[in-house]
């Protein structure tokens, strides 16, 4: 099921507001070119929102989990082995659930609200009040006074609405998330840091929260009388604004502590959420990172294509360069070897029988357009994300996924930019998956490149497309047969093979 856009907006909150994004980062031309969005809706397997926002940081920043890759492999298999523990688990980490736990990293992500200056006068005004309402049982003169008073006091309480509705949702949620991280740390699950200190440091905020899990009560389940005199005695005693800054001042002091306590919750989820994932597969594999600058993958599957072909590949000291039909596999090819390296090093877990890389970055250039709001072209916006691969191709080892580049210009200069691009990325430390018509290309980079390609059958009317890797250059092309195939007028097939062979005889 695909999210609405305001769910990833939440959900992505964590990951855009962090401070701990890596030089892996998966940055979002690369997350457009690969469906990150429906991939990650594959993989979501989270019982909380605090864990779904974790996923997804963990899909972006590659390898910056709370746990190393062994210590979450026991920690998996530990919860694989206890049933009940992991039952247990998940009931714990379902109390997280609401939307309004989106809201829970606002509290240590977000700069601290600033007190205002006269936030002195507040108590002053609050005892005033309170004493002229018990004085006025006695004396009605002192309705006088009061009545001005809680004017000014109501002025007050509702310019600071506007503070407690930005903050309210979070607050609330995070009495919650103490709870679910109480129950979670009496688990003693192996691999996972203690935080019972800073479980022991937050407890201290309850009675101020709870304060607010009211009002966020009367928000959702709203009784007009009840929230009438409730509201009253708030605004005569200004007893929001004054509780509100006070809270406000012990988040900000303990926000490393909150955030302690919010990647150990969301942490768990991920590794909770891995086991159900690897169960839902057909079939999975651990990968192996070497060191060795070797890239190989063995039926590999496309997680977002049902019924997917396998397929198998090997690299050592050399990039991919594909040819191959429109519709025959190519650019689905290229995705799939994308999602498998992202999927091993976020989750450790490949859609393949074998996979095994180095450690990379990942960055494509695969689904261009025009930038009409920006004045650029198809051409220009190749140029400059293409750019953008060049000088990151020099600073780290990248996997680097491509499909038909500079299609946006002329045949001549198309291939001879391509070549000279194609051979720059393809230095030894780099992996380069390249999607191509041009045939040249083939000739022209072969001592870089392994090359491979896909091929379809045209039987009369029929195409058929079988997406299996094969080996070498594409050696027979079929695209005026299929325009045969498909009832174009004879003239235009007829004439179409002629200019075909004399510009294959040109070339030669």
């Amino acid at each position: 099921m695909i999210l609405p856009n305001n769910d990833f907006k939440s959900i992505a909150d964590y990951f855009k507001k962090s401070k701990e994004n890596t030089d892996r980062t998966v940055n979002d031309r690369t997350c457009i070119d690969l469906d990150f969005h429906d991939f990650f809706n594959s993989v979501d397997y989270t019982q909380s929102k605090p864990g779904q926002q974790c996923l997804y940081a963990r899909l972006r920043n590659l390898g910056n989990g709370l746990l190393g890759v062994d210590s979450s492999e026991q920690l998996i298999h530990f919860l694989q082995e206890n049933h009940e523990a992991l039952n247990r688990v998940k009931k714990n980490l379902n109390r997280l659930n609401s939307h309004d736990a989106y809201y829970i990293n606002s509290l240590f992500q977000d700069e601290p609200l600033a007190k205002p200056k006269w936030l002195w006068l507040m108590p002053i005004l609050s005892f005033t009040s309170l004493a002229l309402s018990v004085l006025s049982f006695f004396q009605f003169i002192f309705l006088v006074p009061l009545i001005l008073l809680v004017v000014v006091n109501l002025l007050i309480h509702y310019w600071n609405k506007k503070n407690v509705y930005v903050y309210i949702n979070g607050i609330s949620q995070l009495l919650e998330l103490i709870r679910c991280a109480k129950l979670l740390d009496k688990e003693d699950l192996p691999q996972l840091p203690g935080i019972g200190d800073d479980i022991k440091l937050l407890q201290t905020l309850k009675w101020q929260f709870a304060f607010f899990k009211i009002e966020s009560k009367f928000q959702s389940d709203f009784t007009m009388l009840l929230w009438g005199v409730f509201e009253l005695i708030k605004i005569i005693g200004l007893l929001e604004p004054l509780l509100f800054y006070k809270t406000i001042g012990s988040i900000s002091n303990k926000r490393s502590a909150i955030k302690r306590v919010f990647q150990y919750v969301g942490e768990l989820d991920v590794m909770v959420s891995t086991i159900r994932l690897r169960e839902n597969l057909p079939f999975y594999c651990l990968p192996k990172i070497n060191d060795e600058n070797q890239f190989e993958g063995f039926e590999v599957y496309h997680p977002l294509i049902e019924k997917c072909v396998t397929n198998s590949f090997s690299l050592s000291n050399k990039s991919m360069l594909l040819t191959g039909s429109n519709m025959s596999g190519k650019t689905s090819f290229i995705r799939m070897v994308g999602l498998n390296a992202i999927a091993a090093f976020a989750l450790n877990t490949c859609f393949a029988s074998k996979f095994t890389l180095p450690i990379l970055s990942i960055f494509s250039a695969i689904r261009m357009s025009d930038d009409l709001l920006n004045d650029k072209s198809y051409y220009f916006e190749e140029v400059l994300t293409i750019k953008h691969l060049l000088d990151m191709s020099k600073q780290k080892p990248c996997l680097l996924l491509l499909d038909e580049v500079f299609k946006g210009t002329n045949t001549i200069e198309r291939i001879a930019i391509a070549k000279s691009v194609l051979s720059d990325l393809a230095h030894k430390t780099n992996f380069v998956l390249a999607a191509t018509h041009d045939i040249e290309l083939t000739e022209l980079l072969s001592h870089q490149y392994d090359l491979f390609h896909f091929c379809e059958q045209v039987n009369n009317r029929d195409v058929d497309f079988d997406y299996r890797l094969k080996e070498g250059a594409l050696k027979q092309t079929n695209a005026i047969r299929i325009l045969e195939a498909n009832a174009y007028p004879a003239s235009v097939v007829s004439e179409a093979r002629v200019i075909a062979n004399k510009l294959q005889l040109q070339n030669n």
